[in-house]
């Protein structure tokens, strides 16, 4: 199973995976996209060779079947994420005495 998680990488690892299986080089492989985009997604996510393409959200469900993708292909998921991002945080002031911030400082974040 090959997954993709970035909408640049559809074409280009199918187009290899088909002429490799063409020389016989490998065995046919599944092919799935997960969609991170929880809206209007660009159309690169959407490829009609991929086995399954797991969608967020009802509008990108139908954005790929718009784009030809076909219903079988498609599965809603919601986004994948780790447990430990739904895990509730300590209030504000807490958090900023254990990393030893100043509580009244303004914060930025750069990433």
């Amino acid at each position: 199973l090959v997954v993709s998680v970035h909408p640049l990488l559809q074409n280009l690892p199918l187009d290899v995976m088909r002429k490799r299986v063409k020389a016989k080089l490998m065995d046919p492989t599944p092919f799935a996209t997960v969609i991170t985009d929880l809206t209007e997604c660009h159309p690169t996510w959407y490829h009609p060779r991929v086995t399954a393409c797991f969608v967020p959200s009802e509008q990108c469900k139908k954005q790929a079947l718009s784009l030809g993708l076909r219903e079988s292909q498609l599965v809603m998921h919601g986004l994948p994420i780790r447990p430990q991002f739904t895990v509730k945080l300590p209030p504000r002031e807490k958090l900023r005495a254990k990393l030893g911030m100043d509580a009244k400082a303004p914060t930025v974040l750069l990433i």
